[in-house]
């Protein structure tokens, strides 16, 4: 079973991931290949806030918390720092 990831109930819907893949900014061209896809990093809020735990206590086998914590982070502040409408 190596290899293969347990599917949570948090995990994002394809509905829900095409709303949010347009708040998530594209990879860079030229740069590195990312190491976690994206819709993988948006699926642990989920499930970070229906298991009530700290982010150093995510399960081994999702992205690392603090790809998904600066993430979310850089998400917000990018949010934050636009003009409102």
């Amino acid at each position: 079973m190596c290899g293969l990831r347990t599917r949570y109930s948090t995990v994002l819907s394809d509905p829900e991931w095409e709303i949010l893949r347009l708040l998530v900014p594209a990879v860079r061209p030229g740069g590195r290949r990312p190491k976690h896809a994206r819709r993988g990093i948006l699926n642990l809020p989920a499930y970070w806030l229906r298991a009530s735990c700290a982010w150093r206590f995510l399960r081994h086998d999702l992205p690392p918390w603090q790809t998904v914590y600066l993430t979310m982070a850089m998400l917000l502040v990018r949010r934050l720092a636009r003009p409102a409408p």
